[in-house]
């Protein structure tokens, strides 16, 4: 009898584990679920918010050259022939995004604001070369250039100031290249140099498609000159991001 007993007490406690396990089991997946919905919500709020974030932004398409491209209300657009000039309307962005050093003039610097631009360029590339490629022979080109014009100068100063000693200084134009990559601009192969120019740097991309090479030109990151540089390279790195070529 004592053994009945126990063999009944056994099946009883197997049923109540069976029984905890199971219902463990169902909470368990309704917790899973709405964590799971939570965690897409917040990643399609996340993408919408990146998205969004130039929404209101005006749209200029070029049907003849093929492309298309996003610029803020803020900024002032110029178009002509084979160029576009995008300008950051200064007052908008007041005041500075940067503290600059005692005894810097504001009022006086109101009147000389630095100007954030972003251009682009459109030039004839008949023999339909990669950017890249076009990028490098671009380089050699403004490099000889270069060189002549400081052998001209070395020609007619002798003597003088940095040609004192009679030689001519070595410096061209590649020497002020900074850095150069390929990049990619939605899904578009594009290549960019980034050059020194006198106390900042401009960053060069070019961009290729069929007959045209498509030259962008803006402030690179940092700029001594600009107290809303970090913003305006913010802003000019979302204007060549919604560059897109048109069917």
């Amino acid at each position: 009898m004592r053994k009945k007993f126990l063999i009944i007490g056994l099946i009883i406690i197997l049923l109540m584990i069976g029984f905890f396990a199971y219902q463990w089991r169902q909470t368990k997946e309704q917790f899973k679920k709405p964590i799971k919905q939570k965690q897409s919500e917040e990643l399609k709020d996340f993408e919408k918010e990146v998205t969004d974030e130039t929404a209101d932004w005006k749209v200029y398409r070029n049907e003849y050259f093929g492309f298309e491209i996003k610029y803020p209300p803020i900024a002032l657009f110029h178009a002509e022939g084979n160029a576009i000039n995008i300008e950051i309307d200064e007052e908008s962005l007041w005041p500075p995004q940067k503290e600059m050093s005692e005894g810097w003039d504001w009022e006086r610097h109101r009147e000389l604001m630095w100007t954030a631009s972003f251009g682009i360029e459109i030039i004839d590339n008949p023999l339909k070369l990669s950017a890249k490629k076009w990028a490098e022979e671009w380089i050699d080109k403004l490099d000889e250039e270069s060189i002549q014009q400081l052998k001209k100068d070395c020609e007619k100063e002798k003597g003088k100031g940095a040609f004192e000693k009679g030689e001519c200084p070595s410096v061209s134009f590649a020497d002020y290249i900074h850095k150069r990559e390929e990049i990619v601009i939605n899904k578009i192969p594009a290549y960019k140099i980034s050059v020194f120019e006198f106390d900042h740097h401009k960053a060069n991309v070019f961009l290729a498609k069929d007959k045209f090479i498509y030259k962008i030109t803006f402030d690179d990151k940092e700029n001594p000159n600009d107290p809303n540089a970090e913003i305006h390279y913010k802003i000019n790195t979302q204007i060549l991001k919604s560059f897109k070529f048109i069917e």
